[in-house]
């Protein structure tokens, strides 16, 4: 297949030119803003490796987006091109591209036309194909990937630690910290504002943050928020 990699230096974008080229299939790499609707009479198909919203103007802009792949890590605001586009959500990225594990990718049943998974499973032989709705890929995404993306951005607002001892609990903050300093920060904030079900989570994390908040204002040794486990140091 002639496939255009929309977005190709990005994470995924970079990726996704070796996966495609390695499969055989012929690759052009396009930047996000030189991409035209006139292209897609040359190509069989043109996957959009670009922001959330960038995505939706592509989609948007396009009189027949049939021949658009979009990735994006929220496919709530995509429901209005139901059945007219491909939707899928590949679950691994450049970090990760030579690992042993499967290559998961999650197809988007209820967004994308008919069909159209088999063209998925020519464009990455080898990968396992989840298939989900819309809504089902979107409340999967909060433990996936909104509730670290939040925890993260948290963990890097503390800043910087102030002494060269480690102990383990500092050590997963670290890790917890690279999320934030390895993601873009554009996917990172339109993954949790554009996910319908985000609120829940953040209303969660507010109010322990009130509640460790109130304890520490009054003293309360008593009433934490999370038991004490030995061996957490």
């Amino acid at each position: 297949m002639r496939i255009a990699v929309v977005g190709y230096t990005g994470r995924f974008g970079s990726a996704a030119m070796k996966l495609l080229k390695d499969a055989g299939h012929t690759v052009i790499p396009v930047h996000g803003v030189d991409f035209t609707e006139e292209m897609l009479d040359s190509l069989d198909y043109a996957l959009l490796a670009v922001p959330i919203r960038a995505a939706l103007n592509i989609v948007s802009s396009c009189r027949d987006p049939g021949k658009l792949v979009e990735i994006c890590s929220v496919k709530s605001p995509f429901r209005p091109f139901a059945g007219k586009i491909i939707s899928i959500h590949p679950l691994f990225g450049p970090s990760t591209l030579n690992s042993q594990n499967t290559r998961n990718i999650i197809y988007i049943d209820d967004l994308s036309t008919p069909g159209s998974i088999d063209i998925i499973k020519q464009m990455f032989p080898g990968s396992f194909i989840r298939i989900m709705s819309s809504s089902d890929h979107d409340r999967a995404m909060i433990d996936l990937l909104v509730r670290p993306y939040i925890l993260s951005m948290l963990a890097d607002s503390t800043g910087k630690a102030q002494t060269d001892l480690t102990t383990r609990s500092s050590r997963m903050l670290s890790e917890f910290e690279g999320i934030y300093s390895d993601e873009s920060r554009e996917v990172m904030m339109d993954t949790i504002a554009l996910n319908p079900y985000s609120m829940d989570i953040l209303a969660k994390i507010r109010d322990r943050l009130d509640r460790i908040i109130e304890n520490v204002e009054n003293g309360d040794s008593k009433r934490q928020s999370a038991p004490v486990r030995n061996g957490n140091r």
